[in-house]
């Protein structure tokens, strides 16, 4: 009989720091084969770019959410991935979407299908500690489901927390009833995320279904046709309506010689960095992920025109 594959589930709301971990997590994979499957909320999937440990095996499910809308695309991406993990990798791990219910994606991956072929490790839910305590609505009661869904919490961006949110949010996830654990030693992630089962199926707690991302949020994307100027950018992104909890792409700009840099924006926190490597995708683009009907995209439209310094001329028809 086939040994089963070993999983881990890390989920978390928009920007709460999942890539940045995995990156974290492949840095010191020490010799374990990770496989690694990302599921992107838009059009194209951004992750899969900002992924540094390329040694490992990425796969991508995008432009829909992998707890609803790309149940069957999941189940038979991992099942095929079981098939394939005793000669090409030692441990898969998924990097769900920020919209992700982990109860319902738990309940995916236990279908009939799978049941043989995969051994649930752990469910864990990465918390922005610096901006938890600032969601609201449809954005707070997805991040209160993925974190009651989860084995345990991973508390990140203590640093931009400060102490007293941090604590606050440690104060939350206790009166919760739910295990935390701050991301400061990446070998105590790897025991506690790779090393280790949590919990048995009958032990995890499954909610009740969120409703359903699409109809909550929505997801749009703008494609610069030409250079940006940076400090414009920066500005336009770091004011963006409070509706729009994410924001991330590639774009090239002035300051950089006109190179591409990667875009990230969670809520007014804007990081521009030249971009590493050459597995990119073919054009410009932001993607942004907001509350639906929330935001004026041809406002948008209009700032983000405003931080282009240079239009490229269209390629020959």
């Amino acid at each position: 009989m086939t040994t089963p594959l070993p999983l881990t589930v890390l989920g978390g709301f928009l920007g709460a720091g999942k890539t940045t971990l995995v990156n974290r997590l492949l840095a010191g994979a020490r010799g374990v084969r990770l496989a690694v499957l990302v599921n992107d909320f838009g059009a194209v999937s951004i992750d899969q770019y900002l992924i540094a440990g390329r040694d490992a095996q990425v796969v991508t499910l995008a432009n829909g959410c992998i707890c609803c809308s790309l149940q069957q695309d999941l189940i038979t991406q991992v099942e095929e991935l079981a098939a394939r993990g005793a000669g090409a990798f030692d441990h898969l791990l998924i990097e769900a979407s920020g919209l992700s219910d982990p109860s319902q994606l738990l309940r995916t991956l236990g279908h009939p299908r799978l049941r043989e072929r995969i051994s649930i490790n752990c469910c864990a839910t990465v918390l922005d500690a610096a901006r938890f305590s600032e969601l609201d609505g449809a954005a707070r009661a997805l991040a209160e489901q993925q974190l009651l869904g989860a084995d345990i919490a991973l508390l990140s961006k203590l640093d931009a927390a400060g102490e007293a949110p941090a604590e606050a949010a440690r104060a939350h996830l206790r009166e919760a009833g739910v295990r935390c654990l701050d991301i400061t030693d990446v070998a105590a992630l790897w025991t506690v995320l790779l090393g280790q089962e949590h919990a048995t199926a009958q032990e995890r707690r499954y909610l009740p279904a969120a409703p359903a991302a699409a109809d909550q949020f929505e997801h749009w994307s703008f494609e610069p046709a030409g250079t940006c100027e940076l400090h414009a950018l920066r500005a336009t992104l770091a004011s963006l309506p409070v509706q729009i909890y994410r924001a991330k792409g590639f774009v090239r700009v002035r300051e950089a010689e006109g190179l591409r840099c990667t875009v990230q924006v969670v809520g007014d926190r804007v990081d521009i960095r030249r971009a590493g490597g050459d597995s990119l995708p073919g054009e410009d683009i932001l993607v942004f992920v907001a509350a639906r009907g929330r935001v004026d995209w041809t406002d948008v439209t209009r700032r983000l025109h405003g931080c282009l310094t240079a239009v490229r001329a269209p390629g020959p028809s």
